[in-house]
């Protein structure tokens, strides 16, 4: 299961914690890419680890309490993340690179072309090209 975006007004900080608990039984997984106070409680409380974890460039550098100015930066929080129980994986990104982190790993970060997204919902956002 995918837990995107921002947590609706008049719902609890702890949102994806407790939709992790009820998808638990069933597949254990969930992935995870929200912010501001969802993500700040997430990365401060956590109660069982979500299965991936999404923060982007400034969201983890604001997590961390200092900026990732390398990807030995971005690599050392991660596991700090995976190892406090926060997720099992965590996916960053810095654009125009991506980092990706499974546990027990050193990584991967990956560099692509650039374009222009054509969708109205985020227009004008550079995405990676297919």
């Amino acid at each position: 299961m995918v837990l995107s975006g921002g947590v609706t007004p008049g719902l609890a900080d702890d949102f994806p914690q407790q939709v992790l608990a009820a998808v638990a039984p069933r597949t254990g997984k969930l992935v995870v890419d929200t912010s501001k106070a969802a993500l700040a409680h997430l990365l401060a409380s956590p109660r069982q680890p979500v299965h991936v974890l999404r923060l982007d460039q400034r969201e983890a550098e604001q997590a961390a309490g200092h900026p990732l100015a390398s990807v030995a930066d971005s690599l050392a929080f991660a596991q700090e993340l995976i190892a406090r129980g926060v997720a099992q994986i965590v996916v960053g990104g810095a654009v125009p690179k991506a980092r990706f982190w499974p546990p027990g790993s050193s990584g991967f970060s990956a560099v692509r072309p650039m374009s222009r997204c054509r969708a109205r919902s985020g227009q004008g956002m550079p995405l990676p090209a297919r």
